[in-house]
């Protein structure tokens, strides 16, 4: 499959949605065995909307091995590992 088949939409339809939320759904209960259709959804985010993380990880004993610039745009990409 070539990248022209991919699409990207600011607007799907919402029988879209549920096309790729049924798919998403199918695959957790194959990889869990769970099967009991709640939803799950984990949101971090601070007043300005961003993810703070750097401090948590840091307390958890990780440490940043490398640092992509611009990545995506305007933004750093940092890649933590515990030693």
């Amino acid at each position: 499959m070539g990248l022209d088949h991919f699409v990207v939409e600011t607007d799907p339809s919402c029988e879209d949605v549920r096309f790729l939320e049924d798919r998403l759904y199918e695959y957790n209960v194959t990889q869990t065995g769970v099967d009991d259709r709640q939803w799950l959804a984990i949101f971090l985010r601070d007043d300005q909307q961003t993810i703070q993380a750097p401090a948590f990880y840091q307390k958890l004993g990780y440490e940043v091995f490398a640092v992509l610039d611009e990545h995506p745009r305007s933004h750093q990409h940092a890649h933590w590992h515990k030693w």
